[in-house]
């Protein structure tokens, strides 16, 4: 109540770190009543905490894209509550200005990813029905303007109240419930024909002190969908905390939204009810009898020299915005503690299987796929042919990535770019990899490891192996000569069957450390006297591998050989039958503890991200519940290049705003690289964005003196 104006390397690199915490829009969406608690766009409880202006007729200084970024990041609030007073030389002397500068305020909001209340702030003029001409133009001015945006709320009456005619003997003679409420019907309707779902916040009687006067006559049917009631509180006037013993019982009765309170008195100034104003919040988060969550808007983010105002006096024209007076201080504490629930109401962006290497012949069909959770994915692959530079193929919007008639220019390296409007991420990059004379995936295999018999190096009949009869008798998983079968080990996968004495495959390995290693071999025969050796780099290693008899051919066994030293570096191992008659599904190789970072013994785990963490890499592991990617859409400008050339709101509506000190080309891509805009500006401008475009993820192509600068935008 107030009276008038008195890193990453490619090893682990499948990932992308999360670099900025989410912010409230982006965690609680489109907000919305249930039964009466204010609920996230998923339906979970939420409360809202947050900060109002003062009057921006007499501090229109302290508010401006700075402060409303200090306002979400330093004092880290919910929600900015824009309070445009309709009298005392506001809104009515001045229409086209002010309805202006609260879109401004709306789009510094959103971009900062907070929630914006627009408040028509009855005060001096008391029964808001006094400009019923102008609040209907205000109101479907700003339904349609703002209209569907996650962000923004609309309260329609700040404080009604009959002090305009009685004085000190105000009560609720004239402005009471049933007028407040005729109001309302008015309103309402105009907002809704323009947005349908926005919360609306009605004003109660005495200064939107007495919200218990709506319990007996609620609005009703579609007046009262998504329709919520305001509670003023000054914890400094006696009678207030003592009205909120009363508020506190009917918060099972009516959703409120305490859109105003103070520390100070209710005049604004006076003394600071320091523990009323804990208890009160503490109150509001849950602790009533009700359990449920009341929002709230503390007043107000301005340097005015009262006790109410949270700003030491001259902070505005110095440009700090967090220079806390004692008011100040403790709604930080109240904003802040206890610690917001963090639960999201959107799935995260996640990968769920990783695209897998292709090796393919030039002219055939190469296919990647990826699998991915999450709302709202979009899909980019992109190219590589060094795996540190990329770029973007276009029109991949698509789980899978197919090349149908491959070319050398194809062998590269891939990997696909998941986002939606919380973040985004990048799978592991794999290899298309063509048919040529050597390992079968391009690289050797790592030893420690596990070789599938199947896999054996390319290049032909007595370069890569050595097969005695013509055609694949198997006729599965590759075409050349050696005999390949789908397995009927238990273990399942291919292997490689009718062997002949003399036979041989090659097996470009890299063992990553000098140590003694034990050798598994999954095999299995029919027959007795079955065996063959293990060669390495033509030098024999294993002299002979008995197999044995498991009675028939569809059955396995593991045989292990303990004790083979290996040296570290990239050799050729050698399987050569000595015998004929058996089967060979993969050799596995186990030595001394390797990490993730390819340090022996090392202490590097793949951590809960995916990533490589700990030990040597000098990244810290995440665990459960942190966030693995890009958080989108936090920042109130897109810097482009250097603080003079930026872009914003983001995310953005219907339209952006440049800011440029030099001539620029800006160009506005689809994610699928359709230009949906193309401007040629001189000066920083305003640019509209069609209606019609949907909303989803795009890029910004701003090119100035010869720099080319690409960024991400997100239109709500």
């Amino acid at each position: 109540m107030k009276t008038t104006f008195t890193l990453l390397l490619p090893f682990f690199c499948f990932f992308i770190f999360n670099i900025n915490a989410q912010t409230p829009v982006s965690r609680y969406g489109k907000l919305k009543l249930v039964g009466l608690q204010l609920s996230s766009e998923c339906g979970n409880p939420v409360q809202l905490r947050g900060i109002s202006t003062h009057g921006p007729q007499w501090f229109e200084n302290c508010y401006n894209a700075n402060s409303v970024a200090s306002i979400a990041k330093d004092w880290k609030s919910d929600i900015y509550r824009v309070a445009m007073y309709v009298e005392e030389g506001g809104y009515v002397n001045n229409i086209s200005k002010w309805k202006t500068w609260i879109d401004n305020m709306v789009d510094l909001a959103g971009a900062q990813g907070m929630y914006c209340m627009i408040d028509w702030h009855v005060l001096a003029d008391g029964d808001p029905n006094a400009r019923i001409a102008e609040a209907k133009d205000f109101w479907e001015y700003m339904s349609k303007k703002h209209a569907g945006k996650k962000h923004v709320i609309y309260e329609i009456c700040n404080e009604p109240n009959e002090r305009f005619r009685y004085g000190a003997n105000a009560q609720e003679k004239d402005v009471n419930w049933p007028l407040i409420k005729k109001y309302a019907e008015t309103i309402i309707p105009i907002i809704r024909k323009n947005d349908p779902e926005t919360i609306i916040i009605v004003g109660t009687p005495y200064w939107s002190n007495r919200p218990w006067r709506v319990v007996g006559n609620p609005l009703t049917g579609a007046n009262a969908y998504n329709t919520m009631y305001t509670y003023h509180f000054y914890s400094g006037t006696p009678q207030h905390v003592t009205n909120f013993d009363t508020v506190k019982t009917i918060l099972n009765k009516i959703p409120i939204f305490a859109t105003e309170w103070g520390i100070s008195e209710e005049s604004g100034t006076g003394t600071l009810g320091l523990v009323e104003a804990q208890n009160f919040a503490d109150a509001l988060a849950g602790n009533n009898p009700t359990g449920i969550k009341v929002s709230h808007c503390i007043w107000s983010f301005a340097d005015k020299d009262e006790t109410s105002a949270l700003l030491k006096p001259g902070s505005c024209n110095g440009g700090t915005w967090f220079n806390k007076s004692a008011s100040g201080d403790k709604a930080f504490s109240i904003i802040n503690f206890p610690k917001r629930d963090s639960s999201t109401c959107y799935a995260d962006p996640k990968i769920i299987t990783q695209p897998q290497n292709v090796v393919v012949k030039t002219g055939t069909k190469a296919t990647f796929t990826v699998v991915a959770a999450g709302d709202k994915l979009v899909y980019l692959w992109q190219k590589s042919t060094d795996g540190t530079n990329w770029i973007d193929i276009q029109n991949t919007n698509s789980v899978t990535f197919t090349i149908n008639s491959v070319t050398v220019n194809d062998k590269a390296y891939y990997r696909v770019k998941v986002s939606n409007y919380l973040g985004y991420l990048f799978s592991k990059r794999v290899s298309l990899i063509l048919y040529a004379n050597g390992p079968y995936y391009g690289v050797p295999t790592d030893i420690p490891g596990k070789i599938e018999a199947e896999n054996y190096d390319i290049g032909g009949n007595n370069i890569s192996f050595y097969d005695n009869s013509t055609g694949n008798s198997g006729n599965v998983y590759r075409t050349d000569d050696v005999d390949i079968e789908a397995t009927s080990d238990s273990l399942g996968g291919y292997g490689v069957g009718y062997w002949a004495a003399n036979e041989w495959l090659d097996f470009s390995v890299n063992v990553l450390a000098t140590a003694s290693y034990d050798f598994s071999f999954r095999i299995g025969s029919a027959l007795a006297n079955t065996s063959f050796q293990v060669l390495l780099d033509g030098t024999n290693l294993i002299s002979q591998v008995n197999i044995p008899n498991v009675g028939n051919w569809s059955s396995y066994k593991t045989v292990i050989v303990k004790g083979i030293n290996l040296t570290k570096g990239t050799h050729k191992l050698r399987i050569k039958a000595l015998t004929d008659g058996f089967n060979l599904n993969y050799i596995e190789i186990k030595g001394p503890k390797i990490d993730c970072n390819g340090d022996l013994n090392g202490t590097a785990i793949i951590d809960a991200c995916g990533y490589c963490a700990g030990g040597n890499t000098g990244i810290t592991p995440k665990v459960t519940g942190d966030k693995c990617y890009i958080v989108t859409g936090s920042e109130s400008e897109l810097e482009l290049g250097n603080a003079e050339l930026a872009i914003y709101p983001n995310p953005f509506h219907n339209k952006l705003f440049i800011r440029i000190t030099q001539p620029s080309k800006i160009e506005l891509f689809d994610m699928n690289g359709q230009r949906m805009l193309e401007k040629e500006l001189g000066t920083s401008s305003e640019i509209a964005v069609p209606e019609s475009m949907p909303s989803g993820i795009y890029q910004v192509k701003i090119t100035s003196a010869g720099r080319v600068e690409v960024k991400k935008l997100i239109k709500n």
